[in-house]
């Protein structure tokens, strides 16, 4: 099925917005300052720092001109209730793929974060995890949607995006799963393939959190993140954000003002769509269910039915070769096209988030 296009893949950065080497092995220790970088990939270049996540305080009902985007590290101790403002619960997000799933995992954990808060009295902080490979390191991806974030998204540049990259994590993980058994810790601990509906999740929480029966494991005095704690890969799909869209809106607030973020606007009557490429991309997935995309003429026949002679139309994709035919069939339908696969992927997004007429493309990544 056809729906709005909500996020963009990117081609590859150019070498020089990557100037943060990744680390190979895991490191317990949180030391330092956070990143204050500014849009310019020069500045992006300074290496992160690595203190405790700061993240989105909005309690309350307060304007968000008044929202504070930093928190002070947390430790936890044994006499102090998870969920506590001394002892939040720690909401650790699993980050993978490109800029697109990286927006999408975040607003995920803030999400869960908010609702705690305001309907359930349970205070909780972000932790962001990157994405590892089967060795166990940081995934080459992982810079990608990082310097896209940090590039492109002013409030993302606080952000420690290794934070959950520790030895710490591994030993809550193997605790948690000991301490509540493999039913309860797969539910707060989501796995990728799962799909674990937000109820669930809250209420199993909820039940942990009050049961008095349950012998608290002792943390360590530095510890920084608190058990129980809950993971996000992904939020089920029924439940719509819309309740938080104004935060959301804020939290991933877009540099529309720096080339290297948007080049090109859409004009005002002009239709945008999105060619995802899959096949080109992942040959194998892209003949599997799900990632099915119409021909040129099904675009131009189906999708683009109410446009005729003349009428604008962007045409955005991250393989030229593969956009080209969709081109083509619209050139011969009569429409006026604009081919716009130079873009990177922060562009791309930066066009869209112009187009003001209509945007389609695949709802899936």
């Amino acid at each position: 099925p056809i729906s709005n296009v909500s996020t963009m893949e990117k081609k590859p950065l150019p070498k020089s917005t990557l100037l943060d080497p990744e680390s190979t092995s895991p490191s317990d220790s949180n030391v330092g300052a956070p990143d204050n970088s500014n849009t310019t990939s020069s500045n992006l270049s300074i290496a992160e720092k690595t203190t405790s996540i700061s993240n989105v305080s909005m309690t309350g009902k307060a304007p968000l001109s008044n929202l504070s985007l930093s928190d002070t590290e947390s430790t936890f101790t044994s006499d102090s209730k998870v969920g506590s403002p001394d002892n939040p619960l720690t909401i650790v997000i699993q980050l993978s793929g490109e800029m697109g799933n990286h927006l999408d995992k975040i607003a995920n954990g803030y999400y869960l974060k908010w609702i705690l808060e305001e309907e359930c009295n349970i205070t909780a902080r972000t932790m962001l995890r990157p994405q590892l490979d089967n060795k166990g390191s940081i995934s080459y991806k992982a810079p990608y949607g990082r310097e896209s974030l940090k590039l492109c998204f002013p409030n993302m540049r606080h952000l420690d995006f290794k934070e959950g990259f520790s030895l710490e994590f591994k030993d809550r993980e193997k605790e948690q799963g000991e301490w509540l058994g493999p039913e309860t810790h797969n539910i707060l601990h989501q796995r990728n393939e799962d799909e674990i509906k937000i109820d669930l999740r809250i209420e199993t929480l909820k039940n942990v959190l009050s049961t008095k029966t349950l012998t608290h494991p002792v943390l360590p005095p530095n510890a920084t993140i608190s058990l129980p704690y809950i993971l996000v890969n992904k939020l089920d799909a029924s439940d719509p954000k819309d309740r938080y869209n104004e935060r959301l809106r804020e939290l991933f607030r877009f540099n529309l003002t720096n080339p290297l973020c948007c080049q090109e606007r859409a004009i005002n009557d002009e239709v945008a769509v999105h060619i995802r490429s899959f096949l080109p991309e992942m040959p194998r997935r892209g003949m599997k269910k799900g990632y099915e995309e119409l021909s040129p003429n099904q675009t131009v026949n189906a999708l683009l039915q109410n446009y005729g002679r003349g009428d604008k139309v962007a045409v955005l994709g991250r393989f030229e070769e593969f956009v080209q035919p969709y081109v083509d069939r619209m050139k011969e339908s009569g429409l006026d096209v604009r081919q716009l696969t130079n873009l990177t992927g922060e562009q791309a997004f930066g066009f869209l988030l112009t187009t003001e007429l209509e945007i389609f493309g695949i709802a899936k990544s």
